[in-house]
């Protein structure tokens, strides 16, 4: 998934040592994640999540993460920290799992 990120002004926000998350939860009020990734700035590595470009980055997701969860919708979103502090959620919403279709669960 690629991320673009810009301020009020429309302009692409730099990302250079920002902390980056992408979060997925059951449900939004969940006290616990379903998975989360991160970029290296943010504890994770940046081949979970990758800094592209000023305003750009891209998420990644591999089948361990999805693979020993219930197929169904969940809810994500993805937080950016700025080194000056500031916070973003440039996006969010509804992410279906669908089951194996050729391997089915067990």
């Amino acid at each position: 998934m690629t991320v673009i990120v810009k301020d009020e002004d429309g302009e692409l926000v730099p990302l250079t040592g920002a902390e980056i998350r992408f979060s997925v939860k059951a449900k939004i009020d969940d006290a616990d994640y379903t998975f989360q990734r991160s970029n290296s700035g943010a504890g994770g590595n940046d081949t979970e999540i990758k800094i592209i470009a000023d305003g750009e980055y891209e998420v990644y997701l591999v089948s361990a993460n999805t693979q020993n969860i219930t197929p169904r919708s969940y809810k994500y979103d993805s937080e950016v920290i700025l080194p000056d502090g500031n916070n973003k959620t440039p996006v969010w919403g509804k992410l279906t799992i669908k089951a194996d279709v050729t391997r089915p669960a067990s």
